[in-house]
């Protein structure tokens, strides 16, 4: 009789623990989903720098210091049409007439810090940007970048160091 018992209790245990990890986890589902959407942002001029600077984040991850050339010759396009603060349309022609991928990335170090501070300013349709963190970028010093995606795919040093680095902050 007391293993009958027993045997209820574990199975009643069971039961009520896997239904709460169900609910907890469709919760989970639900929020990660939002926040995975990619970012739309209602000013559709500011939508597409947004999209060529990840372009442009995306050429550096690779190392391909073409792609980051001509992306950041298109992001620099935009920035001059939206006028940008001059700072910024500057350090992007930087990048854009750099042919060296180490060089770029020193220049991206500052571009990021200004990009991520326009973005802040910019209102969100659907979707999330992120603020990614390297804590070795820059000699040590860190470096930020904006990504559209909740991981780490990290600029600064490629496939040396591809995960290297943490978001710091989700801006929605």
């Amino acid at each position: 009789m007391k293993k009958i018992k027993l045997l209820i209790i574990i199975t009643i245990t069971t039961f009520s623990m896997i239904s709460c990890t169900n609910a907890s986890s469709k919760k989970t589902t639900t929020i990660e989903s939002q926040e995975l959407a990619k970012p739309v942002f209602e000013n559709t001029q500011f939508n597409d720098i947004f999209q060529s600077y990840l372009s442009m984040k995306d050429a550096m991850v690779k190392s391909d210091a073409i792609a980051t050339k001509e992306s950041a010759m298109k992001l620099n396009e935009k920035l001059i049409a939206f006028k940008a603060k001059k700072q910024l349309i500057s350090l992007s022609q930087k990048i854009a007439t750099e042919n060296d991928i180490e060089k770029q990335r020193l220049a991206f170090l500052n571009l990021s810090i200004m990009m991520i501070e326009l973005t802040k300013t910019q209102k969100l349709k659907t979707g999330a940007a992120y603020v990614a963190y390297c804590p070795m970028a820059d000699n040590n010093n860190g470096g930020f970048w904006l990504t559209d995606e909740n991981a780490i795919r990290n600029p600064y040093f490629g496939d040396k160091m591809m995960k290297c680095g943490k978001i710091k902050e989700t801006i929605k």
